[in-house]
């Protein structure tokens, strides 16, 4: 019986620190998804920053082009 009770002993020694193992390999795993997903969130945001930027000099591009255009079309010179 005694023999029995060793093994026993270590088979459970040896399912609890497998356990412990998966649990902080499961922790590591999480730490890398959430650091994962500030970096995508601060990538997004500077694709917004920048389409914002070249829409809002597009803008002010085409409407200087047209402001001038619209000059000569409705006063033209004498």
């Amino acid at each position: 019986m005694t023999v029995s009770t060793e093994t026993e002993k270590e088979l459970r020694e040896l399912i609890t620190a497998g356990f412990t193992d998966l649990k902080i390999g499961q922790a590591r795993i999480e730490e890398k998804i959430n650091g994962i997903d500030k970096r995508l969130e601060l990538i997004e945001n500077r694709v917004n920053n920048q389409t914002s930027w070249f829409i809002g000099s597009f803008v002010a591009l085409v409407g200087g082009l047209l402001g001038i255009l619209s000059k000569f079309v409705f006063f033209p010179n004498p």
